[in-house]
Order: C-alpha cells, then structure tokens, then sequence
C-alpha cells in the first residue's frame, strides 16, 4: 500500500501509465501499479495497462525495485492506494535536495499542524533506515562466512592428515622409486596427483550440484543471476588453492625420504 507520488520521491522509474494520483486516493477507485516482473510475467507480449487485478485495474508500471528489506528487487509486486489508518506505524517520505538532516525540525512542525497528537519516533534518513533493516541479513552474512572459513580450515586439515598418512605408509614404496631413479619432482607429482584424483572429481560433483540446486530450487537463490559462473569459479579455484597448499608439506617430506635409510629399516 503507497501513497500518492510514492515512486516519484523514490525516484523509481515508470515505465508506462501512470502513478496514483490524488484524485484517485481522494475518489476510491479500485485502481493499482504493477512492476514489469508482474506485467512481464501475466501478460507477455501485452500491453498491461488497463487490465484486471481482480476488482483493481492496472494504470501502470514501474521499474523492478526492492519493497522491503532483503527482498529480490525482481519480485511480482502491485502498489495500491494506501489507506488513511493502514497500519500501525504510518511512514511518511520526504525526497530533498540539501542535507536531510537540516529540514528535521520543519518535517516535525509540519507533521504536528497535521495531527498535533501524531508521535514522531523516529526522523531519518532513507540510507539510515534501511542499513538499521538490514542489520540482521549483515550478521547473518558474517556467521555464514565465519562457518565457511571454518569448514574450509577442517577441509584442509583433512586433506593434510589423509596425505601425510599415506606418505608415511608409502615410504617404502618411495624410497624404492627413488633408489630407481625417482627425482624429487617426480616423488612431489606423486604424492599432488593423488589428491587431485579426489579433488577434481569433487569439484565437478560441486558444482553439478550447484547448478541442479539452483534449477531445482530457484526460490533459495536471490536475482535472476544466482547462478553466477565467476562466483562457482572462484569457489572452485579457492578449493582448489586450499587443497594444493594442504598438499605442500606432506610432498615436501616425502621428498625428504632417504632411499639407503628406509630400505635398510624395511
């Protein structure tokens, strides 16, 4: 629910029709605007203005643009006219050019020549109020990221024991590669090669499953471009990266391994 000049103050763009007006705030008529996700998705190819919402009649679009606080700015959306006492906590918007903070004291005089019993809680800037909204899709962003840090330090510690555990098992097998001629490169490429026959494929499963997931399930990802190439990229290289240096030290002590020493202990 909107009020008159609602997307004029937001500087939302409109893209056909018209916005709702005083005249229709002051008459009632059942009139509405609808986004282009709404006007693109019920009727395609069509001109939507003058078209029924069910007792409402479409008088224009506007461009996609979030409602509310972490919604998909590319949700179906219609815009009504809002009511004299339509909920609890009205909020009035002020588009200004200038400092915002400078016109406070004026917005609260004018709000009490309109309703000197009106409560004022709050005066702020549009910014302002939506980085206070956003606070709690913040914190949640920072834990996800602090889990993934995680799992990926647990990911690594695991690679580095399952590898130093099969050096330690292979030593024999090492040093007799070595004995025949085995360079020092060739015994790193051993022991890397290993780890990425299990990597690779992994990767591969990864982001399979990233791409049927977000097929599958589109409401759990946000925007038409969830399914980001450079963002599974970089998660594949970042793997990838963790993987080679969790690799580093157990190829280094393999390389170590003294064919004389270890055959004559086996």
């Amino acid at each position: 629910m909107v009020g008159a000049d609602h997307f004029a103050t937001l500087g939302v763009t409109l893209l056909a029709g018209r916005e709702l007006g005083p005249e229709d705030v002051a008459s009632g008529a059942p009139v509405v605007v609808v986004n282009e996700t709404l006007a693109r998705t019920w009727w395609p190819g069509l001109d939507p203005i003058g078209r029924p919402i069910g007792k409402f009649r479409v008088v224009g679009v506007v461009a996609d643009h979030a409602t509310f606080a972490g919604e998909d700015r590319h949700t179906p959306m219609a815009y009504v006219h809002l009511p004299d006492a339509a909920g609890r906590w009205p909020c009035l918007l002020v588009r200004t050019e200038g400092d915002p903070g400078a016109l406070a004291s004026s917005l609260q005089q004018l709000a009490r020549q309109v309703d000197p019993g009106a409560p004022i809680l709050r005066i702020a800037t549009l910014a302002d109020h939506l980085d206070g909204l956003h606070h709690h899709l913040r914190v949640a962003s920072w834990l996800l990221g602090l889990c993934g840090l995680a799992s990926l330090a647990l990911a690594a510690i695991g690679i580095y024991s399952l590898l130093a555990y099969g050096v330690a098992g292979r030593r024999k097998e090492i040093g007799l590669r070595m004995a025949l001629g085995a360079t020092r490169q060739t015994v790193a490429y051993l022991v890397v090669s290993r780890l990425m026959y299990g990597v690779v494929p992994g990767l591969a499963l990864g982001g399979a499953g990233s791409f049927f997931l977000n097929r599958g399930f589109p409401s759990l990802f946000v925007g038409p471009a969830a399914l980001d190439a450079r963002a599974l990229t970089l998660g594949a290289a970042v793997l990838l990266g963790v993987s080679l240096l969790a690799s580093v030290a157990p190829a280094y002590h393999a390389t170590r391994i003294e064919p004389a020493i270890t055959l004559r202990g086996e």
